[in-house]
């Protein structure tokens, strides 16, 4: 069921894992530089954690929503790489989109 990854592929993985978490810790350290604080949150660990929060539940009308508001918190986070609310909302709309026409195709 699961292929075998040759060693220069696991490797060639690796790097590119520390190379996404390399860009993610840039943008948190600049985003503290400019916003002169220190706030727990802005690690990388806990910036994922953070944005991992942010969810889409589908509702009784089965249209798929943005399942609680966007926090101060997750607003920063995401401001470090150039987004924000209405970004984040725009986009669940676009997904929610995509999810109805998905399930429409299947229904019939």
């Amino acid at each position: 069921m699961f292929k075998k990854l040759r060693k220069s592929d696991r490797i060639k993985g690796a790097c590119h894992h520390e190379q996404n978490v390399n860009r993610i810790y840039t943008r948190l350290k600049e985003e503290l530089e400019r916003i002169d604080e220190k706030p727990n949150y802005m690690t990388v660990p806990a910036a994922i954690r953070e944005l991992e929060k942010i969810e889409m539940i589908r509702g009784y009308d089965q249209i798929y929503r943005l399942d609680h508001a966007i926090t101060k918190t997750q607003k920063t986070i995401l401001n470090a790489f150039g987004m924000d609310a209405a970004y984040v909302k725009h986009r669940a709309q676009r997904i929610s989109e995509q999810l109805k026409l998905a399930d429409g195709s299947h229904r019939k």
